[in-house]
């Protein structure tokens, strides 16, 4: 899902596991209770606007 524009999408009851999503655009995603593994993030916009900039893993 690297530079995938998930913008507003509803991710709440989704399991994702060890999936890459540099350059990914999350604002407005809804993923409360989203099972999320070994995630990675990096140049990623997050649900509420903060741009992550270094290279982060989210287990």
């Amino acid at each position: 899902m690297s530079g995938a524009d998930l913008r507003g999408a509803d991710l709440r009851v989704t399991r994702m596991e060890g999936v890459n999503l540099e350059n990914a655009n999350l604002l407005e995603v809804n993923w409360h209770c989203a099972e999320m593994y070994g995630a990675y993030f990096y140049n990623t916009v997050m649900p509420d606007g903060e741009l992550v900039t270094e290279p982060n893993t989210y287990e």
